[in-house]
């Protein structure tokens, strides 16, 4: 196996972690699960007997900024400094494994076909924190006006419409083209880790930010959190153009045959 998941941990989710790492190995191995923890108290609670590995953080963490996605980045890259996985799959804890498909050819088929699916957001938050803000604190000018054209203003949402993959041949060069020893201050609760990376990529035109076609436009999040209020019909259709790999709520079975997560099961 080529590619990792990996999830990061935090005291107050130990349950939903136990609950996730059983689903995993109801279906997997699991040895190529990895978790990351704030310390080693975290370790000692968890006390979970199924096939798993972890890492301790070692960077301070802000416990006021909600470090999520510098636990994630931390995770990444000491997968990639320590293993042979070409690939890792970052999930949420809040997820849940549902089925067994192959890993290795779902993050195969995702990074051939270059493209991210995105739709479309009247969130001022998303917009100006996720989107705009984000991109300021990690880019260039130059680079900004850049994603402003590609993300139409940065309207354009794709977080959680697709888990994501990182990619060991762009992830480094992602770390210093932001300069992150320097610039991994300026991580808020909002500066998503997936986000600055697929605004990397898009930057170095090695992706294409591709808009769902007929979604219903809200306020609420992406395509695929959304999905109570989208049409069933277009929604399924979109399952059998992108196959993402997990989804809200069972559709068509036909339509999932990529998928073995379900996303936000706590919410």
């Amino acid at each position: 196996m080529t590619t990792a998941v990996m999830a990061p941990l935090y005291e107050r989710d130990l349950e939903l972690g136990r609950n996730f790492v059983k689903a995993y190995n109801d279906y997997y191995d699991g040895l190529n699960l990895f978790l990351v923890f704030s310390d080693q108290a975290e370790v000692h609670k968890f006390n979970c007997h199924y096939n798993y590995q972890y890492f301790v953080c070692t960077e301070k963490l802000d416990v006021s900024k909600k470090p999520i996605s510098q636990k994630k980045l931390f995770g990444v890259r000491q997968i990639f400094n320590s293993t042979d996985f070409s690939n890792v799959m970052v999930v949420d804890i809040d997820s849940l494994p549902c089925a067994n498909v192959d890993l290795d050819d779902c993050a195969n088929y995702n990074i051939a076909r270059k493209k991210i699916y995105a739709s479309p957001s009247t969130n001022h938050s998303i917009i100006n924190k996720v989107g705009r803000d984000c991109a300021n604190r990690f880019f260039s000018p130059q680079d900004v006006q850049k994603l402003e054209k590609s993300t139409k203003g940065f309207t354009l949402y794709f977080w959680f419409n697709e888990i994501p993959i990182y990619e060991r041949k762009h992830f480094l060069p992602f770390l210093e083209y932001i300069n992150y020893s320097k610039t991994m201050d300026r991580l808020l609760y909002t500066t998503f880790d997936y986000i600055i990376y697929v605004f990397y990529l898009l930057i170095k035109d090695e992706i294409e930010l591709v808009e769902i076609d007929h979604t219903v436009v809200s306020d609420q999040g992406s395509f695929l959190e959304t999905q109570s209020i989208q049409d069933p019909t277009r929604f399924d259709a979109f399952f059998q153009l992108a196959k993402p790999m997990w989804i809200k709520e069972p559709i068509n079975e036909n339509s999932m045959k990529r998928v073995w997560m379900r996303l936000h099961v706590n919410r």
